[in-house]
């Protein structure tokens, strides 16, 4: 299975390891949790939850650290469509 990240989930990586590069190192280890964890999606696409705010199963998360990261299944592929903060409103 193909993941593909979408533009505004890479935009908003660099937005968040911007962000938390003015203010810790832990930047870098941060983009690379996140990006470990997407990684990890196609060995088993349906461990994530359902959105809540969705409902639908086919839109899903997983959790990596503070954040959420939003993923929409198909047949073929994964989708990243989302990268934020838990605490920041959808």
């Amino acid at each position: 299975m193909r993941v593909i990240v979408s533009r505004e989930a890479r935009e908003s990586l660099k937005a968040i390891s911007a962000y938390l590069g003015q203010y810790s190192p832990a930047a870098r280890r941060t983009r690379f949790e996140i990006n470990a964890r997407i990684k990890t999606l196609p060995l088993n696409p349906r461990k994530g939850r359902k959105v809540p705010e969705y409902d639908v199963d086919a839109i899903r998360e997983v959790i990596e650290g503070d954040y959420r990261i939003w993923y929409r299944l198909s047949h073929e592929r994964i989708e990243i469509i989302a990268i934020f903060h838990g605490a920041r409103g959808v």
